[in-house]
């Protein structure tokens, strides 16, 4: 009977004696010898042992601010947008753009101004915005994408109406093919020299992409107006280079430079006018006093004529 009983004793033990695990630590009772702890192992741990931040709560969480819509660069703005299809090819053109909500007038050195023609629905280039137009005018500001048949083709963004941050093109595949940094309308690289030290009275625009010239070039009159502009590609002068008088819009010279950077070329005087508007000089040759050829005027000129 003794040893029936020892027997159970001893299975009892082996079903419950893993239940428990010991634990001990260098404190000693006054025996000098070590305590046991035991520590019930169970299949959930108190809420206390719990991180702080994972404590089960009923409390809602803060949410965290709504980001404003439609805000960019501190100004706010409105959607627009532009779906065009070609008659030809039948390629359906999608522009997607915002505007400045409340009207604010572009930097007047810039002379590529973009903005959102409403009477004839799509995007123009200006260089200048005549009290007559602005309110057929909405001043582009904020994210551009321009997409053909599903497919992104260009994006950027606007600051104001000129081109700012960064504008990519992309081909059919999407493959890059262009990319060119802006800030506020000017080249992002570009060299820009004022002539007061407020830097208030632009004097000298010279474009420079990865340490070259490359872009539009402007030279200004102390008063703002433009009194010569032109375009470098490859760090060459390219295309025809525009000289003007400098107290008025009337046009002075204009330079005829090669079209192929690679291709070296002399420059020649394509046209030139006095002060009168009379032709002097035509694709290098001096015209004769009294030809009828002098009285084909300055077109921007006529064009200020006929607006009058």
């Amino acid at each position: 009977m003794k040893q029936f009983f020892n027997v159970r004793i001893f299975l009892l033990g082996i079903f419950i004696l893993p239940l428990f695990s010991v634990a001990q630590t260098d404190t000693l009772l006054p025996s000098g010898k070590k305590p046991k702890y035991y520590v019930m192992e169970t299949d959930t741990v108190p809420e206390l042992m719990f991180r702080p931040d994972t404590i089960p709560s009923n409390k809602r969480k803060k949410k965290a601010p709504k980001k404003k819509k439609k805000v960019f660069y501190d100004l706010k703005c409105k959607k627009g947008f532009i779906r065009t299809i070609s008659g030809a090819s039948g390629n359906v053109t999608l522009e997607k753009f915002y505007y400045l909500k409340v009207w604010k007038d572009p930097n007047p050195y810039i002379l590529d101004v973009y903005v959102w023609d409403i009477t004839k629905n799509k995007i123009v280039k200006v260089t200048k915005i005549e009290a007559d137009k602005q309110p057929q005018y909405r001043i582009l500001h904020g994210p551009y994408t321009r997409e053909v048949n599903g497919n992104l083709v260009e994006t950027g963004a606007y600051y104001i109406g000129t081109k700012h941050a960064r504008w990519e093109t992309y081909d059919k595949n999407f493959i890059l093919q262009a990319k060119t940094k802006y800030y506020k309308g000017w080249p992002k690289e570009a060299k820009i020299a004022y002539y007061d030290g407020g830097h208030t009275k632009l004097k000298e625009v010279m474009p420079y992409e990865y340490g070259k010239l490359q872009g539009d070039y402007y030279f200004f009159t102390e008063k703002g107006i433009v009194l010569m502009k032109g375009t470098y590609e490859n760090g060459v002068k390219v295309g025809t280079w525009v000289e003007y008088f400098p107290d008025s819009p009337n046009r002075k010279r204009e330079t005829k430079y090669t079209d192929d950077p690679d291709v070296a070329a002399e420059p020649i005087i394509a046209k030139e006018w006095n002060d009168k508007g009379k032709l002097i000089i035509i694709d290098g040759q001096p015209i004769p006093e009294g030809s009828k050829k002098q009285d084909e005027e300055d077109p921007i000129k006529k064009r200020l004529k006929k607006k009058r």
